[in-house]
Formats: C-alpha cells, sequence, structure tokens
C-alpha cells in the first residue's frame, strides 16, 4: 500500500472514530516516510487540518490533471489539423507545379504553332508570287499568239 493510501485509510478511521473515542486513543504511534512519530491527542487537530488541507490538494491535483487533459486533446486536435493542413499544401504544391509544366508546355506549344503559321504564310507567299510570273508567262504567250 502506497503512502497516499495509508494517509486516506487513517484519514477514514479517524473521520469513523466519535469525538469521546479520538480522545480515548491518546498517543498513536504512526509512520511518517519511513520514520515512526507519536501523535498525541492535541495534534489530532493538526492531523484533522492537514486531512482537510491534503483534500484541497487533492482536488486541485485533480482539476490541474484535467485541464492538462483537456490540453493534451487540444495538442492532438491540433497535430490532426496540422497534418491535414500539410497534406492540402502539399497538394497544392503537386498542382501547382502540374500547372507550371503545363504552362511551359504551352508555351513551346504556341512557338511551335507560330512557327508553322510563319512557315505557311512563306508558302503561300512563295506560290502566289509563282503564280503571278506563271499568269504573266500566260499572258505574254497569248500576246505573242495574237
Amino acid at each position: 500500500m502506497g503512502l497516499y493510501e495509508i494517509a486516506m485509510h487513517e484519514r477514514d478511521e479517524l473521520r469513523m472514530l466519535s469525538s469521546d473515542e479520538q480522545k480515548r486513543v491518546g498517543e498513536k504511534l504512526i509512520e511518517v516516510d519511513g520514520e515512526k512519530c507519536l501523535q498525541s491527542p492535541a495534534s489530532s487537530l493538526n492531523v484533522e487540518q492537514a486531512f482537510i488541507e491534503f483534500d484541497k490538494v487533492l482536488r486541485e491535483i485533480e482539476v490541474t490533471e484535467e485541464g492538462l487533459q483537456l490540453k493534451q486533446k487540444l495538442i492532438r486536435s491540433h497535430e490532426l489539423l496540422f497534418s491535414e493542413i500539410q497534406e492540402k499544401r502539399a497538394l497544392v504544391d503537386k498542382k501547382l507545379s502540374a500547372l507550371r509544366y503545363s504552362v511551359s508546355s504551352f508555351d513551346s506549344l504556341i512557338a511551335y504553332f507560330d512557327q508553322r503559321e510563319h512557315r505557311a504564310k512563306a508558302r503561300v507567299n512563295a506560290s502566289k508570287s509563282y503564280l503571278e510570273k506563271k499568269k504573266e508567262e500566260l499572258a505574254h504567250l497569248q500576246l505573242s499568239k495574237e
């Protein structure tokens, strides 16, 4: 039995005794931290006050433990929230990276189509000038035939 349990047992025994019995008990041999001490009836009030103080401290410990448990739950919920935020951030980073890649490939695709358009215009112009030249030759041939 631990020190706490012994103290609680003695407190309960003391409370069960009537005031007359408490006076008749006289000096009582008690053990505190491994040392034997005498307790006189005069100190029974001090013991009662000590038990009252002990109860107060015990209640404070319970309240503190409850507060600690609440804070631990709060920390766990914050940790979960933090991990969710990290997951969302990783997803956003991946999407942003994909978007950057898409934009860079889109830029190169635009440049490719610009080049094709330029080549196609050059071919059209070359074909147009070739056609004009052939029309002029046809016109000369028709004039010379007449």
